[in-house]
């Protein structure tokens, strides 16, 4: 048979040929139509895109950080173009969940189809947030040459590194199903309010000091903050629906 391998190779490869590789990878990678036959696999595979659309996000808002400490009007742009691959992710698990809500689902199985579309929407939300917001707020800092006072970049440095973690902790408390966890998150709610109100204040207080550069950023400033809390409610509602309170 050895003389016939060669052919016999070029016979499957036209039978069988190698799937296309995608120019992108944006778009999700687990969800087979043909599952949505066999809702507890479904499931699985909408969680699983949902999980790599949190990872998404999450590095845009650690990115977005990055790009306000340095400048870094590549690293905005590229952010910015991030949440387009999230936007499309985005509405192919909505198009996937929507069609299995069609199958026969019992009750534990219609609570985690509705609490993955309401996760989904959250980090729609955040993302967009960061890529119309945040980003175009980093990009009006480089771009007019603006300087936050040292005071000022500290606080929104540990703010925003907070929102970071607290988005983090939600998702973990949606991957790994931990009620205790994402109550702990919900607790954390009011401190973050609490502490959005404290960097407000002591914000006019320079302004009322006169420092230059507080005035000069005062409205980036406070819309950086502002945002950054729209973030942290987005990851409580995360966390309430794995407490099944949405």
């Amino acid at each position: 048979m050895l003389p016939f391998v060669s052919r016999v190779a070029w016979l499957l490869l036209k039978l069988m040929p190698a799937p296309a590789v995608r120019a992108d990878d944006d778009g999700a990678r687990y969800l087979d139509p043909v599952t949505l036959s066999s809702p507890s696999l479904a499931l699985g595979q909408a969680t699983r895109e949902v999980l790599r659309l949190a990872d998404l996000v999450q590095s845009m808002l650690r990115d977005a950080r990055l790009a306000l400490a340095n400048n870094d009007e590549r690293l905005a742009e590229e952010t910015r173009r991030r949440d387009d691959g999230a936007d499309r992710l985005e509405r192919e698990i909505r198009s996937f969940l929507t069609r299995l809500a069609e199958a026969e689902l019992n009750d534990e199985m219609t609570r985690r189809q509705l609490g993955l579309l309401y996760a989904v929407n959250d980090f729609e939300n955040n993302g967009d947030i960061i890529d119309k917001n945040l980003m175009e707020l980093t990009l009006k800092k480089i771009r007019g040459r603006h300087t936050f006072s040292d005071e000022g970049w500290r606080e929104i440095d540990m703010f925003h590194r907070r929102i970071e973690q607290l988005l983090e902790r939600s998702i973990a408390a949606l991957a790994s199903g931990d009620v205790e966890l994402a109550a702990q998150v919900i607790e954390e709610q009011a401190r973050i309010v609490d502490r959005e109100h404290e960097l407000r204040l002591a914000h006019i207080g320079r302004l009322n000091e006169g420092t230059a550069e507080t005035i000069d950023t005062s409205g980036i400033h406070m819309d950086v903050i502002s945002n950054l809390d729209r973030i942290s409610s987005h990851a409580v509602t995360l966390a309430h629906v794995v407490r099944d309170e949405v």
